[in-house]
């Protein structure tokens, strides 16, 4: 992996990103970076973490513009994702993915 590559990631998914949890089938967290412009940013947001999927474009809640999205689901690929960008992430995102994670053991 690489270390710059890793920073940018952590920079971008401060900005863009969200550690939540889905309840479709059953909880699970999940990381997710939406975007509306193309996937050139998702793409080396995916590479730079090597685990996920990009996918759209769709429709935003509202109709109007195509959102792409890069997301990785379930409690490992989170926890691996949250675990090589932690130097990296804000406290805000810190403890954002503390609490989901600990909300998925359990705790």
């Amino acid at each position: 992996m690489n270390r710059e590559e890793l920073a940018w990631a952590g920079g971008f998914f401060c900005g863009e990103g969200s550690t939540t949890y889905s309840l479709q089938y059953g909880f699970y967290p999940r990381i997710s970076v939406a975007q509306s412009f193309g996937t050139e940013e998702l793409e080396r947001f995916k590479a730079a973490v090597g685990v996920g999927n990009v996918t759209g474009p769709s429709k935003s809640p509202k109709g109007e513009m195509n959102v792409y999205q890069y997301h990785a689901n379930g409690y490992e690929k989170t926890q691996a994702v949250v675990a090589m960008l932690w130097r990296w992430l804000s406290t805000t995102k810190r403890e954002q993915a503390t609490k989901v994670l600990l909300r998925a053991r359990g705790e």
